[in-house]
């Protein structure tokens, strides 16, 4: 059952103040969609026009009106688990510097072979992608065929 939502004038004016001093972006974005909700906006055009899933507005949604503007304003990551990639995080750049890295199941393997690591594919994309690790390609190194 869904709990309605409604924002009172005065924490409208709370909302905008804070947003006109927020300096964090993700704060500011919070704030932007309870804003925008308060004049009516719906939660699908608010996570479109603000670049985040529905699920992320529902959950922001629910922290207002857990513990109002202030739960909103507060990003809790305490107790965020580190990946387990993250101490592997140097040699990984170093393999795949040095060596010929064109698939991530490739990579994968390395990591199981030579560290044992298992991870699945979908979480190492994602850390090679923040991370800034790169896939290399195998260059074709057979002569070129002209046709004359």
């Amino acid at each position: 059952m869904q709990r309605k939502f409604i924002i009172t004038n005065v924490e409208l004016k709370e909302i905008k103040a804070l947003k006109g001093k927020e300096k964090n972006v993700k704060i500011y974005k919070r704030l932007s969609a309870l804003e925008l909700q308060a004049y009516g906006a719906k939660c699908k055009d608010v996570a479109g026009m603000l670049g985040v899933c529905i699920d992320t507005i529902s959950d922001w949604n629910n922290l207002f009106l857990s513990g109002g503007v202030k739960a909103v304003c507060n990003l809790n990551y305490k107790g965020r688990r580190i990946s387990k990639l993250e101490k592997h995080k140097d040699v990984l750049k170093e393999y795949v510097e040095n060596k010929v890295v064109p698939t991530l199941s490739e990579m994968k393997e390395w990591l199981k072979e030579k560290h044992n690591v298992e991870v699945e594919e979908s979480w190492l994309y994602r850390f090679c992608k923040k991370n800034s690790i790169f896939l290399t390609k195998r260059q074709d190194l057979s002569p070129v065929n002209i046709h004359r």
